[in-house]
């Protein structure tokens, strides 16, 4: 439910069941791995800014970490995706774009995940430009 609130951009409902999830003590953190940027937006866009970016921070860290395992291309294609709206969230959009990039070229690209660039509130600061305008057509 976190992540459907995230995309609807609804970040204080989103920040309600990151919270339940993280606060668990049952939880396998695991499963909140690849989700640490969607909790890192929903603070930064309920007003906690460096609780977000530590958030941000963390995920980045564990992205780098399944690269470095090497463990296949669907892996990388997935950590390219989730940096890129990382990086482009944060306004480095260079990195964005050459993560996009590698994205796209990817043999995973798909529909969905052209719709998903194309709505996924994290790319909002890229959306509109011609650079990422043409990774999206």
């Amino acid at each position: 439910m976190a992540y459907y609130y995230t995309l609807v951009e609804d970040y204080e409902e989103a920040l309600r069941y990151y919270k339940m999830v993280i606060e668990d003590p049952d939880f396998n953190s695991v499963n909140l791995l690849l989700s640490l940027h969607r909790v890192g937006m929903a603070y930064w866009n309920s007003g906690s800014r460096d609780e977000g970016k530590k958030y941000f921070e963390q995920q980045i860290k564990a992205l780098n970490e399944i690269n470095a395992l090497g463990r296949g291309s669907s892996d990388s294609v997935r950590t390219s995706y989730d940096l890129a709206a990382i990086y482009a969230f944060q306004g480095e959009k260079e990195k964005a774009y050459y993560l996009l990039e590698n994205y796209v070229e990817s043999s995973f690209y798909g529909l969905y995940g052209l719709n998903l660039i194309k709505r996924d509130p994290m790319f909002k600061s890229v959306r509109n430009e011609p650079r990422a305008h043409y990774l999206m057509i």
